[in-house]
């Protein structure tokens, strides 16, 4: 069953929504959220590097939207997600999520799903995908 959490200023993505799935036993779920950040870190997959060129954001924004999963990857939970964030000047910037500070909330849901996805290293890919 789904779950709605609720966080404060100074919680971290990803740490915190992977504490929040371990409190609630989950292993494999969808997450969604909206909320408040600053000190956002993204990333971009460079398909030809196989690597990820990382920026970091030091500014208050709106988290307009954050898609992703929980996954377990080498025998932990792995959050997989990305976000849309919204900047003062209401223009947008988005990626793959590395890391944030909640400022002033996060509100997000955990909805487990059936399947226990696993993650493992795709070396044709040059990342660490969900095996089938």
């Amino acid at each position: 069953m789904a779950k709605i959490h609720s966080f404060k200023a100074g919680a971290r993505i990803p740490e915190d929504i992977l504490a929040a799935a371990a409190e609630d036993k989950v292993t494999t779920a969808l997450v969604t959220g909206i909320g408040g950040v600053r000190e956002v870190k993204l990333a971009y997959f460079d398909q030809k590097k196989k690597r990820y060129e990382e920026k970091a954001f030091d500014e208050k924004m709106e988290l307009v939207s954050l898609i992703g999963n929980v996954t377990m990857k080498e025998g932990k939970r792995f959050l997989h997600a990305h976000g849309t964030f919204g900047r003062d000047d209401y223009s947008v910037i988005g990626g793959h999520i590395v890391s944030a500070v909640i400022s002033p909330l996060l509100e997000f849901v955990l909805t487990p799903t059936d399947n226990a996805a696993v993650r493992e290293f795709d070396e044709s890919l040059g990342l660490y995908a969900i095996r089938d």
